[in-house]
């Protein structure tokens, strides 16, 4: 997806984590074998992709997840075919390839042919899909498939995964590809067309197809860079083991939404995208758990924002308040020794410390309103950057007990 401008501001958080997920475009390759390909200019090769300040989003995120081997939802339309091919696009990691899979149809009874794709990825975010015609009116009295369609995603929860659409499908050659740019001029967004081949080869075996897909986004992204006062940070160690998010409103709770994404061809590799419509299902959803270290210590907060970054994406429709809820524990500076002043090791090698408190909850209610200048409301596509500062407000006395300790998180 398009690189987008990232509006970015400071909070100061005597406890807490974060995380959220930046506005790249993605370009994703299906087929039978790996191929060789640069995406559009502005478009970012998902499987490849490096966070604009060249670091793997893996090194960069303590939380990212790749939807590179999440499942793909597509609906292959046509003119002439009748109701929409329903087909899922699923990453084989073993194999290195995508893999195709036609639902409630068999591919003997599909006709060769040009086909319209729409879908979006992942496909395990929503309840239910379906997909429509345009909506008749002036312009097009008759609309079919070829014009555009509706997407209609349900029940999705309003902090997660990347939701993305697809933008562009118009097929690319049919062979090898090299990188030249040229040969990938035909793919542009709002070119949704696609030859299906499902004729056999001269030995028997079904024709290769090729399809190339671009996305865009549905969500906001939201990255929490973390850090601990520095004079705070000269008693004791802070390692964060989980993060939750719940968004909100003052007047709208958290609840599940529904989407629909009206998809219009364009000739002229714009946007495709006309309207996105996100509908409150009065079902009420408690938030996501973005960070949990499982079994492990934890994020250990330093004085750096750069040590301690988190992603996640958020349903943008009337957002102004986040809910954050961390579950951290507390050790102090005093590594452990032998007898004969050594340092006592783990299995990794690292020094151990005494802990102090464990499994302690903090909970920080941010308005959007208050850290982001006229704030306009979120936008899809948009990358946000909240940057917090853990500093406890107690006084820290060496003779209290540490049981007393409390950390507050704003």
């Amino acid at each position: 997806m398009p690189e987008v401008p990232q509006p970015e501001m400071e909070y100061e958080l005597p406890m807490g984590v974060l995380l959220s997920a930046p506005a790249f475009q993605e370009a994703t390759e299906v087929s039978g074998s790996t191929r060789a390909w640069v995406p559009p200019s502005g478009y970012y090769l998902y499987n490849d992709i490096s966070l604009y300040d060249g670091s793997s989003p893996e090194s960069l995120y303590r939380n990212f997840s790749s939807l590179i081997t999440r499942d793909i939802d597509a609906f292959f339309t046509s003119t002439t075919e009748g109701l929409p091919l329903h087909a899922r696009l699923q990453y084989l990691p073993e194999k290195n390839h995508w893999n195709f899979t036609l639902l409630k149809v068999a591919p003997d009874d599909v006709s060769s042919g040009d086909y319209y794709v729409y879908g979006f990825i992942p496909r395990d975010v929503v309840s239910g899909v379906t997909i429509t015609k345009l909506p008749s009116s002036v312009e097009l009295p008759s609309p079919t498939y070829e014009d555009g369609a509706v997407l209609n995603l349900k029940n999705l929860r309003p902090v997660g995964d990347d939701v993305s659409v697809i933008i562009g499908a118009e097929n690319g050659y049919d062979n090898d590809h090299d990188g030249n740019e040229a040969q990938t001029e035909r793919l542009n967004a709002g070119d949704f067309s696609f030859y299906l081949k499902t004729e056999k080869k001269s030995d028997g075996s079904p024709e290769d197809n090729f399809l190339f897909l671009l996305f865009d986004h549905l969500y906001s992204a939201m990255v929490f860079n973390l850090k601990v006062d520095a004079d705070y940070n000269r008693l004791r160690t802070i390692k964060v083991k989980e993060l939750h998010l719940q968004t909100g409103s003052e007047t709208v709770p958290s609840q599940k939404v529904d989407v629909s994404v009206t998809l219009k061809k364009t000739t002229d590799s714009s946007n495709p995208i006309s309207s996105i419509d996100f509908a409150f299902t009065g079902a009420a959803d408690g938030g996501s758990t973005i960070y949990s270290s499982g079994t492990g210590d934890g994020v250990t907060l330093t004085t750096n924002y750069s040590d301690s970054k988190f992603l996640t994406h958020v349903m943008p429709k009337d957002v102004n308040t986040l809910v954050m809820t961390w579950k951290y524990d507390i050790y102090d500076k005093n590594a452990w020794r032998d007898d004969a002043g050594n340092y006592i090791l783990d299995e990794a090698g690292n020094r151990i410390y005494n802990l102090i408190r464990k499994d302690q909850t903090a909970v920080n209610t941010i308005s959007l309103k208050k850290v982001i200048d006229a704030f306009p409301g979120l936008q899809r596509g948009k990358r946000y950057t909240i940057n917090l500062i853990v500093r406890p407000t107690y006084l820290y006395m060496m003779s209290e007990p540490d049981l007393k300790m409390e950390l507050d998180v704003k």
